[in-house]
């Protein structure tokens, strides 16, 4: 019976605050977003009705409009202000109102964080216990501009642009060309496949005197 008598009164509470709801009046709530020290327009700011799932954002030009009812209050928020709110009035007689909402700066602190170029203390250690106090930038100047030091480097530094071209241009000179000027491959009419020339192999130097020899390269019309 108790449950009964409670949820009865849940149900009538309800109705009571929905029909209260229902008799504010709608209205159409528009604005424009500003900062309070130069009047620009703040875009993308969120516009929000507190208790409720409504809301909208700011165009980029710091302009809203949504519906609202009377004594709504509607914050306004927007990364790097101060969060403000607005109670819409009763008894307005216009279907809409318009507002101007100056926004003012807020400054965010943040904890201090110390960063360290070392992942743990153990290398920490290692590298204070790695250090050499008595040696001058001098010092370092001339290591790093040792010959082996600068033969290691240049040994591992990668080819500019012009070197690259320059390498790859010798590289397809030496493939497309023997001594003397003779390409390594010749393509005859009607063939896709590249035939390589045998003009400096001599075993086809010595097939090609045999058959002469033969006569096998004699005209066969005579």
């Amino acid at each position: 019976m108790k449950k009964i008598i409670f949820i009865s009164f849940l149900f009538l509470s309800v109705l009571f605050a929905y029909g209260q709801d229902e008799d504010r009046k709608l209205i159409q709530f528009s604005g424009l977003i500003l900062t309070s020290d130069s009047n620009s327009p703040i875009p993308f700011s969120t516009i929000r009705i507190i208790n409720s799932y409504w809301g909208t954002i700011s165009n980029i030009e710091g302009f809203f409009s949504l519906v609202v009812r009377e004594k709504d209050t509607v914050e306004f928020s927007s990364l790097g202000f101060k969060r403000r709110r607005f109670i819409v009035p009763d008894g307005i007689e216009q279907g809409g109102m318009s507002v101007l909402i100056a926004m003012i700066t807020d400054t965010l602190t943040f904890d201090e964080t110390m960063i360290y170029p070392w992942p743990s203390r153990a290398k920490f250690k290692q590298a204070f216990l790695a250090t050499e106090p008595n040696k001058t930038y001098y010092d370092i100047a001339m290591e790093n501009l040792h010959p082996d030091k600068m033969r290691a480097l240049s040994a591992a530094m990668r080819m500019d642009g012009s070197e690259s071209q320059h390498y790859y241009m010798n590289l397809m000179a030496v493939q497309a060309g023997y001594s003397g000027g003779q390409t390594n491959y010749a393509q005859f009419p009607g063939m896709n496949t590249p035939i390589p020339l045998s003009l400096l192999d001599p075993q086809a130097w010595y097939k090609f005197i045999k058959a002469l020899k033969e006569g096998k390269f004699k005209r066969k019309d005579k």
